[in-house]
């Protein structure tokens, strides 16, 4: 089969025009840089965890925050050498981890923050430097007892010293359903919590689908965001 020469090139700068196009449509990632949650694809039938890198290159997310660790590695048939492999041939990272626990029991306390130290130490292997916690859920029907909250300050408060000692910082993601889910638990929370330990990783359908101030509460906390979902 043959082509004619100018058809061809007449074709050939119509792609290259689109892909053009494509690109300009992608974050540039000059001054924030874009991730994907794991989470999202707890929603969708499994897939390999290559097929998520790949969409997430071709969308222009240099970034992936992940849920489960260290489960994901077995869930999605990974040693660490394959994981930096397969996110370094794509110009990738991982951004952070979803980290939560037992914030708000005493007794679990060298448990929850011997746990924070491995997941900051896995982030560090891959330059990351930012632990999203994430508040301990609640039933509905049941108040959040005022020793519980104070328990669960003080832990994210340790988590966060340690996170400095290790060259991180960590910042609370508020969430429906858990101990920080109002506005006046947020920023109950940020009052209860040294500004120099622990900062606020905030999501922003979450504040919304609390009646929270989303705006307000971003500016209000702006020297304390780190990390943020929306």
């Amino acid at each position: 089969m043959t082509i004619d020469r100018r058809i061809f090139l007449g074709q050939l700068s119509i792609l290259e025009a689109a892909l053009g196009k494509t690109a300009d449509g992608l974050p540039a990632n000059h001054n924030v840089r874009w991730a994907l949650s794991l989470a999202l694809w707890s929603h969708l039938p499994p897939c390999p965890f290559t097929d998520i890198l790949d969409l997430m290159r071709d969308t222009g997310f240099v970034g992936i925050r992940l849920i489960g660790f260290p489960d994901f590695l077995q869930q999605y048939k990974l040693s660490l050498a394959q994981l930096h492999r397969e996110l370094s041939s794509r110009s990738l990272h991982i951004s952070t981890v979803s980290f939560t626990g037992p914030l708000q029991e005493p007794t679990q306390r060298q448990k929850v923050l011997q746990t924070a130290r491995e997941s900051m130490k896995f982030l560090a292997g891959f330059g990351a430097n930012h632990l999203v916690v994430f508040p301990p859920g609640v039933v509905a029907s049941t108040p959040i007892s005022p020793d519980a909250f104070r328990e669960m300050c003080e832990r994210c408060n340790q988590i966060g010293e340690l996170a400095g000692e290790m060259g991180f910082t960590a910042g609370l993601h508020n969430h429906l359903g858990s101990m920080v889910e109002t506005q006046e638990q947020v920023d109950h929370f940020m009052s209860m919590t040294d500004p120099k330990l622990c900062g606020l990783s905030p999501d922003t359908a979450h504040l919304h689908l609390a009646g929270c101030d989303v705006v307000g509460t971003l500016h209000k906390y702006k020297d304390r965001i780190h990390f943020l979902d929306y």
